[in-house]
């Protein structure tokens, strides 16, 4: 009789593990489907924030473009005003030093009638 008691109470107790674990399982199957449930509004919701943050991204590509533009128009614009205000100044420089010379030339012939 000892060996049936103790069947028994080993039966009972897997029987009562069995239903612990199909128990378990159930009660995780539940709060799984709810964290799935959740994971998948947090995806919803990153997916969106990535959205945005392209959209800003190609905002900020096109002001990126616009002001490169910008500034080789500028640079093109201050090269063409350097290279035109040099040109004057070279020009005025070559008439006063045409004119210098020519007094030079003037002030060397007086100095030398005045040596006479």
């Amino acid at each position: 009789m000892k060996k049936q008691g103790q069947k028994a109470v080993v039966l009972a107790i897997g029987v009562i593990f069995v239903i612990l674990l199909i128990a378990g399982c159930e009660e995780q199957s539940v709060p799984s489907s709810r964290v799935s449930k959740l994971v998948a509004a947090e995806n919803i919701e990153l997916k969106e924030e990535i959205n945005q943050r392209d959209a800003v991204i190609e905002r900020q590509k096109k002001q990126l473009e616009k002001c490169q533009q910008e500034r080789e128009t500028l640079a093109k614009q201050l090269q063409a005003n350097t290279e035109e205000l040099m040109g004057h100044l070279f020009e005025n420089f070559g008439k006063d030093n045409q004119r210098l010379r020519k007094e030079n030339t003037e002030l060397k012939a007086q100095i030398e009638k005045l040596k006479k």
